[in-house]
This record gives structure tokens, C-alpha cells and sequence, in this order.
């Protein structure tokens, strides 16, 4: 699978395409500079994917972000 078709996706839907048996996944998350001062709860429950990085064979990193 080519993992670069998630990208754009909730991390929610994007998670279901990835074989996690193959993949050790890292998630990174990142917050709009506007919502840093309000709390996290009142951010998009679920983050989109922003960057997917190959650290290795079997590794993934995923920057993801709350709008």
C-alpha cells in the first residue's frame, strides 16, 4: 500500500488503511497557532493527517493536526 493516500484524512478513517501488524506508528501532534491558548477539548476531536514520514521499513511517522 502506498501510504501517501491517506494523507488529508482524519487520523480516524487514515488509521483503518494502515497495516498495523507491518507499521510501528509514531503519531506527532500539532495545534493552529490561534487555538493554542484555548483548551484541547474545545479543538475537532479528531486530528487530520498532515505529513506521513518513512523513518524505516516498518516505521511511520504521522504529523497530524486538530482544526
Amino acid at each position: 500500500m502506498n501510504v501517501q493516500v491517506i494523507l488529508g484524512l482524519p487520523l480516524e478513517i487514515g488509521m483503518k488503511f494502515i497495516n498495523k501488524d507491518i507499521y510501528d506508528i509514531k503519531i506527532i501532534e500539532t495545534f493552529p497557532l490561534s487555538k493554542q491558548k484555548k483548551s484541547i477539548q474545545s479543538l475537532e476531536k479528531n486530528p487530520y493527517i498532515l505529513r506521513i514520514r518513512e523513518t524505516d521499513n516498518n516505521s511511520l511517522e504521522l504529523l497530524v493536526s486538530y482544526f
